[in-house]
């Protein structure tokens, strides 16, 4: 079953606005990348994180979106999604997931300010980014992203796992290099 974000907007008491940004007949731009199972102190909870097209966002919705959001930074956003936007680069897309999941789980489950909750997600971030962006580096396989991001929505510490799982799998790195060069010397010949 597809959400529907009509029914959501009541949510912001902050909101005082009609937006509609389901039109009837249409279905929400929603797409389901991840779906993640959190162990909280709340107990079990899902988390399914979602692309999203920002401009349309920003267009019917709220004009400031940028990059990303969840429900305690955006009321209007469903209470268990991470919204990603879609057009971003697939490090981007990650990097900016571990933010908001870490975001999320300290203004839900520790109590913080959004501006404290931020400048803490920063930093899982800016490590996140760096460690995609070393040398000879791919991105880790769909399940160890997903393990990895369900950490983080159990308030773990995530780090030190996505780097493992990079390590892991670096040997697929040399593997698609050699492919690559061995693509280009055919296309060459």
């Amino acid at each position: 079953m597809k959400p529907y974000l009509g029914d959501q907007l009541g949510r912001d008491i902050g909101f005082d606005d009609k937006v509609n940004f389901a039109p009837e007949g249409e279905e929400p731009l929603l797409n389901c990348w991840l779906e993640i199972e959190c162990k909280t102190p709340d107990g079990p909870e899902t988390l399914y994180v979602m692309y999203v097209e920002g401009d349309y966002v920003r267009d019917h919705l709220f004009v400031d979106f940028c990059e990303g959001g969840h429900y305690y930074r955006y009321g209007w956003c469903p209470e268990r999604h991470i919204w990603i936007e879609d057009d971003m680069s697939i490090v981007d897309q990650i990097c900016t997931s571990f933010h908001e999941i870490h975001e999320r789980f300290r203004m839900k489950y520790r109590g913080m300010d959004y501006e404290t909750a931020h400048d803490s997600a920063c930093v899982i971030e800016r490590n996140i980014r760096q460690a995609l962006l070393a040398e000879k580096i791919t991105a880790p396989f769909m399940v160890d992203l997903a393990e990895a991001l369900a950490l983080e929505g159990s308030g773990k510490d995530s780090y030190k796992f996505f780097v493992e799982a990079i390590e892991e799998h670096s040997d697929l790195v040399e593997e698609a290099n050699e492919q690559a060069n061995d693509a280009e010397g055919e296309r060459e010949g």
